[in-house]
Parts: structure tokens; sequence; C-alpha cells
């Protein structure tokens, strides 16, 4: 099984540094349950640390965390990909795509709702953080 974006792509959009090639299109699956797990554990962050946070997690994929891709939206142009690691000693449900302009959108980077199976057989255990 094969991710639909190169993980050599993101990690080229996310060292670019270039904010305006980033986008949080659902800010409540993603830089909000990061802030929370933060504030679990007692040492809140800001939304741009959250971001920061997301990016870094995201820039330690290997193929090895790939799941699968899927159709957003019920429409079969709109694809992303779905990964799951443990960072920072965290389990992370995250799922992305590079969209038509060459912009990185994150969909979501939260705590596994279930356990994760990735493409290499790699288990992430489900976590109740929230």
């Amino acid at each position: 099984m094969k991710s639909k974006f190169e993980l050599s792509d993101v990690f080229k959009i996310i060292d670019s540094k270039d904010e305006t090639k980033i986008y949080f299109s659902a800010f409540s699956r993603s830089v909000m349950p990061v802030m929370e797990v933060f504030q679990i554990e007692n040492k809140a962050i800001t939304q741009e640390q959250a971001k920061e946070y997301i990016l870094e997690g995201i820039r330690t994929l290997t193929p090895e965390h790939f799941v699968r891709t899927v159709i957003l939206f019920n429409d079969s142009t709109y694809l992303a990909d779905e990964y799951g690691c443990y960072f920072d000693n965290k389990p992370w449900y995250i799922k992305f795509r590079i969209d038509e302009e060459g912009n990185l959108e994150e969909v979501s980077f939260h705590p596994p709702l279930r356990d994760i199976v990735t493409s290499a057989g790699i288990v992430i255990e489900a976590r109740r953080f929230l």
C-alpha cells in the first residue's frame, strides 16, 4: 500500500517555513486536541505552539506509519493520507493532503479514537487524553 502524497513533498512544504503554504482546515480535529492534551498534562501551550508541534510530528513520519488514503466529503478528487505514530511518547492519528496549489492541508492530528494498524503492522494504541 502506498500513500497518495510523497512524504518528501510534505517535508519540503514544512521545511520551507512558508506559512502561506500550510493551513489547518479542521482546527477542532488538530490544533484544539493538541492544546487539550498539553493542558491535561499541566503544560498549557498556545495555538501557534500547537501548530508547530503538529508540523514537528508530521515531520517524523516514515512510510511505515502510513495507514491508508481516504476520500473526503464523498469527492473522489479530494484525497487525504492517514498515518498513525507515536510522537513525544504519545499516540497520534494524523491526516493531511496536498491541495491542487501545492499547499499542505493539515486535516487531523489527535489521539486515536481506536487502535490504528499501519501498513507496516505497527499498532498505535487508542489512548483517551480527552
